[in-house]
C-alpha cells in the first residue's frame, strides 16, 4: 500500500510517497496525457495549470476503477511530464472525480527532463525510452505488467518490451 513520507532539513520539507507491493502483484500501466486526458498537449497543460481540470475522457475514472478491482492489481501511472511536475500530476489524478468515480491510487513516474524537453516530446511525438526503461525496472523488481493503457504507438512499444 501507499506510505506517505516527509523529509525535513531545517525549514524545508519534501513530501513523497512510497508504495509497498508484493512480488508477483500485477501492474497496470497507464499513460496520463492522451489516455486519461483527451489529448496530449491540452491535457498536459489543462491538468497542471487549471484549478478545475476538465479535459479528461468521460468515464475514464469508472473504467480504471473496474480494471484495478481484482486482487493484487496495482495501478502505475507513467507520464512524459517532467519530474518537477510530479506533485501537480498526482494532485490532478487524485482530484479527478467523474460522477463519484475516482482514479485508483498509484505511483506516478515522470521523466527526468525539464519542462521544455518534456513538452517538445509531446508535441513532436519523438520516441522516448523513459517508459520502456521504467517498465523494465518494475519487471526487475519482481512485478508483472498485466496490461498497459496508452493512446499512441510509443506507449504500445513501451508496454510490449
Amino acid at each position: 500500500g501507499r506510505n506517505d513520507l516527509v523529509y525535513e532539513s531545517g525549514s524545508r520539507k519534501c513530501k513523497s510517497r512510497c508504495y509497498l507491493w508484493r512480488e508477483g502483484d500485477f501492474v497496470l500501466a497507464c499513460d496520463v496525457d492522451g489516455t486519461v486526458t483527451k489529448s496530449d498537449v491540452r491535457g498536459f497543460l489543462d491538468s497542471t495549470l487549471s484549478m478545475v481540470p476538465t479535459h479528461a475522457h468521460d468515464g475514464v475514472c469508472a473504467f480504471m476503477a473496474q480494471v484495478v478491482a481484482p486482487p493484487r492489481a496495482r495501478m502505475l501511472y507513467l507520464t512524459n511530464r517532467p519530474a518537477g511536475w510530479a506533485g501537480k500530476t498526482r494532485a490532478f489524478l487524485a482530484k479527478l472525480d467523474q460522477r463519484g468515480s475516482k482514479l485508483p491510487d498509484g505511483p506516478v513516474l515522470c521523466q527526468p527532463a525539464d519542462v521544455m524537453a518534456a513538452f517538445a516530446g509531446e508535441v513532436t511525438h519523438a520516441p522516448n525510452p523513459f517508459k520502456t526503461k521504467a517498465l523494465l525496472d518494475v519487471s526487475r523488481a519482481g512485478l508483472r505488467l498485466a496490461c498497459g493503457f496508452g493512446n499512441n504507438g510509443r506507449d504500445a512499444d513501451a508496454y510490449a518490451r
